[in-house]
């Protein structure tokens, strides 16, 4: 065979196959240099569906940074970026700053599928709430500023029952896997300043990104009565096979919002946790993070140990329980607790939890991340480099970390501009 009959070959092979099968499972730095060889390729990788495709095929490997929030008192929100690679080769170098933002409130930061949600919360109630929110892509440094809506959607209220009325706003963000869609899930939450502050009602709003209106929706989802007063939609979340979820503490449960229907729905806890004693049974506390492309749930007990347990098949809602882990941190902070952030595949097959310490000892604590080997069945650390210095200054007064992966697709591509 000639060298010219060799180069035909390529060419040769259908496009679904060098899409679906080859250009997916390349790793991001090899995947934006092949994007520009053919302009059928850059389309191709530039498709919403695209991240889906290559997240599914690359499995727990795909996270690949971690985003790191800092807020000081006296000057601004500060965004930073690491490669996790890095810091577990211990080569890193100190976090790249990806945006300041002007200090106003708590600044929020919600991953979903290599984009970034970010905004205000007002924790407090208040009469007519003003919530800007903007959706960043890490990589690129695009910005997209969602639209305002400040109305309510109760029409039947007359001006002096609005005026009785104060509200608290909540963002969430995640991807419709089904129809390829990223999608940013609004919660409204009212107290009558009449009333007792049990009298609550909830309504919710939805905004579909690259629908060219970007206009936000009502919607009615129907909420286990349970979930509300307990302040479930309030805490912490994990984003994960096209859902956001939530635990509903002292029942047991997990509670979902599917992107793609719209509506909530109940997990129950595996056995032998799906009942409300977790006293009776030594849980201190439960964390939810994502596996791989699975729901996970991790119990802690009071005797320094850890559970894992997968959901490995969604609509049978069945756990597996995947490790059974002690950690001891008696070398730090009395106060000192794991938060986990997820798991990954390190470049020599391992595939480890990560976690990330918290403690009154910031500057200790803060430069630290910690990861659980699967294989080994131990654990090891490693430090941030840079980060002790940004901690140090008086002036801060919180931080947190997140998790994410790489999206290579530019924000007009997604918003459909």
């Amino acid at each position: 065979m000639s060298s010219d009959d060799d180069h035909n070959l390529l060419p040769q092979l259908p496009e679904e196959i060098i899409t679906f099968h080859i250009l997916t499972k390349l790793p991001t730095k090899s995947l934006l240099r092949f994007s520009s060889v053919s302009k059928s390729w850059n389309s191709s990788t530039s498709h919403p569906l695209f991240l889906s495709l290559r997240r599914h095929h690359r499995g727990p490997n795909s996270l690949s940074h971690i985003i790191i929030l800092i807020s000081s008192s006296s000057t601004s929100h500060h965004l930073l970026s690491i490669p996790i690679s890095t810091i577990l080769r211990g080569r890193s170098s100190p976090p790249t700053l990806l945006l300041s933002f002007p200090l106003r409130h708590p600044l929020s930061a919600k991953p979903a599928n290599g984009l970034i949600l970010l905004h205000f919360p007002n924790h407090l109630y208040s009469d007519r709430p003003n919530v800007p929110a903007t959706i960043l892509n890490p990589r690129t440094r695009e910005v997209f500023p969602l639209p305002q809506n400040n109305s309510t959607n109760n029409q039947d209220d007359d001006n002096n029952d609005e005026k009785r009325k104060k509200v608290k706003v909540l963002y969430h963000f995640g991807y419709d896997i089904v129809d390829g869609v990223f999608k940013v899930l609004q919660i409204w939450r009212f107290i009558d300043v009449n009333l007792e502050m049990s009298d609550m009602s909830l309504e919710f709003k939805v905004l579909s990104l690259g629908c060219c209106e970007h206009e936000w929706r009502w919607i009615k989802p129907n909420l286990p009565l349970f979930c509300s007063s307990y302040n479930a939609l309030f805490s912490s979340s994990c984003v994960c096979n096209g859902g956001i979820h939530w635990i509903v503490h002292r029942k047991n449960y997990v509670l979902a919002f599917d992107f793609h229907h719209e509506h909530f729905h109940l997990i129950p806890f595996p056995q032998p946790f799906n009942n409300t004693n977790n006293k009776a049974l030594d849980i201190e506390e439960e964390y939810l993070v994502e596996v791989g492309t699975c729901l996970g749930l991790l119990l802690k007990t009071n005797i320094k140990k850890m559970e894992m347990w997968v959901l490995t098949d969604y609509q049978k809602q069945k756990w597996v329980k995947e490790e059974n882990f002690q950690y001891d941190m008696s070398d730090s902070d009395n106060d000192c607790r794991l938060h986990p952030l997820g798991t990954m595949t390190k470049e020599g097959g391992e595939q480890i939890l990560l976690f990330k310490p918290i403690g009154k000892d910031r500057q200790q604590l803060g430069r630290q991340l910690l990861y659980y080997d699967m294989k080994r069945r131990r654990f090891r650390g490693a430090e941030i480099a840079g980060l002790s210095q940004c901690l140090s200054s008086n002036d801060v007064i919180d931080y947190s970390f997140d998790v994410y992966e790489e999206n290579i697709m530019s924000l007009s591509s997604i918003l459909g501009a």
